[in-house]
C-alpha cells in the first residue's frame, strides 16, 4: 500500500516568502517577478516529491564557520523541529534559497526559507 506524507508549513513561512518577494522587488526590479515565480514554481514542484518520499532531501549541511546570526537561526530552526516532534532536520536547495524542513514518514513541515547568500560563512 502506498501513502503520501502530508506537507505543511509553519505560519511564518508565508511571511518569509513575502519578505523574499519584497527583497527581490528592491534588488532586482527588472526581473523580480520572474525570479519569484521561479522560486514559487520550484516550491510547487518540491511538494509532491517530498510527499512521496519525505527522506529525499539532504541532511542539514552548514559550513563550519557561520556568523552568530546564522548560528542563532539554525538553533531556532532545530528548536522548532523538536517542538513539533519532528527531529529529522533536512534542507533542500531551490533556486538561490535553502528550504529547511523537518519530517517523519507521514508529515513534512517546511520550517524556514533563507537566501543562500545569507548563510555563507563570514570569510567568503
Amino acid at each position: 500500500m502506498s501513502y503520501q506524507a502530508v506537507i505543511l508549513a509553519v505560519p511564518n513561512f508565508a511571511q518569509q516568502m513575502t519578505a523574499i518577494q519584497q527583497g527581490l522587488n528592491t534588488d532586482f526590479p527588472d526581473s523580480a517577478h520572474e525570479r519569484y515565480e521561479a522560486l514559487c514554481g520550484a516550491l510547487k514542484d518540491l511538494c509532491p516529491r517530498l510527499s512521496k518520499s519525505p527522506y529525499s532531501s539532504r541532511n542539514l549541511q552548514l559550513p563550519k564557520s557561520v556568523s552568530p546570526a546564522v548560528s542563532m537561526l539554525v538553533t531556532r530552526i532545530k528548536d522548532l523541529a523538536k517542538d513539533i516532534n519532528l527531529p529529522n532536520l533536512k534542507e533542500v536547495i531551490l533556486v538561490d534559497y535553502v528550504v529547511f524542513l523537518a519530517h517523519s514518514e507521514k508529515r513534512v513541515v517546511l520550517l524556514s526559507i533563507q537566501a543562500l547568500d545569507s548563510l555563507k560563512s563570514p570569510s567568503t
